[in-house]
């Protein structure tokens, strides 16, 4: 085994061919493993993307009146069961943001909306 890593001599082609294969493997295979930890540790530190985490922060519509006991949100291409935060009524028509979810029960406030209409 010692011998493999020893630089190739004339008398012996067979061992320069060796190196000329396992040195650029390994180093490929280095750049794969190097490759999968990068995008795993990345992984770890992203926002959620799917589940009730990654409702909130999410804008929608009020589709009818929400209260503390109630209401009816279309958030994110769904319609969702919702109560308003802050003790506030939310008219029917109103930007709304997730704030909270339970279960599947969104917990949302109103939007401010821009004085300049844009």
């Amino acid at each position: 085994m010692f011998f493999a890593v020893l630089p190739p001599t004339v008398s012996e082609p067979d061992l320069c061919l060796f190196l000329q294969v396992v040195i650029p493997a390994a180093m490929v295979l280095g750049g794969v493993f190097a490759l999968g930890i990068g995008l795993s540790l990345k992984s770890q530190f992203q926002k959620p993307a799917t589940g009730g985490e990654a409702l909130v922060g999410q804008e929608g519509d009020a589709r009818s009146v929400v209260t503390r006991r109630g209401g009816s949100v279309f958030v994110a291409g769904s319609h969702w069961s919702a109560v308003a935060g802050m003790g506030t009524e939310i008219p029917a028509g109103r930007r709304v943001k997730v704030t909270a979810v339970a279960g599947l029960v969104l917990t949302v406030v109103a939007v401010e909306e821009d004085p300049g209409g844009s």
